[in-house]
């Protein structure tokens, strides 16, 4: 009886860490994630892509459909992404089949 309970749980550990390593949580459950630190090159809003210069090279990511995107504390419109090219930003972003896509970008606010 013992042999057959652990043996179904190898099984279901083994089931579990296979369907883990072919799917990916779309937000950790902390709130955190991998991010990255660039300054905006350019918002195309037909595709919603935005390049990021960093200081590993330049990155695009697909902005997703839900995301939040901020000016300092003002919640603003992705379109509005096209007139802060130059502006320094962090995007929060999730890796799907080798694909970045963008679950929230914050921009710096300008000094005056």
């Amino acid at each position: 009886m013992m042999r057959s309970v652990a043996a179904a749980l190898a099984i279901f550990t083994l089931a579990g860490g296979l369907a883990g390593s072919v799917t990916q949580r779309a937000r950790p459950a902390d709130g955190t994630g991998p991010s990255m630190i660039g300054i905006l090159v350019q918002y195309k809003s037909t595709t919603r892509t935005l390049t990021l210069a960093t200081a590993g090279g330049q990155q695009t990511v697909v902005l997703s459909r839900t995301a939040q995107v901020r000016q300092g504390s003002r919640l603003i419109t992705a379109n509005e992404l096209s007139k802060h090219v130059g502006s320094k930003a962090k995007v929060r972003y999730t890796v799907s089949h080798g694909s970045l896509t963008a679950e929230s970008v914050m921009l710096s606010v300008s000094a005056s």
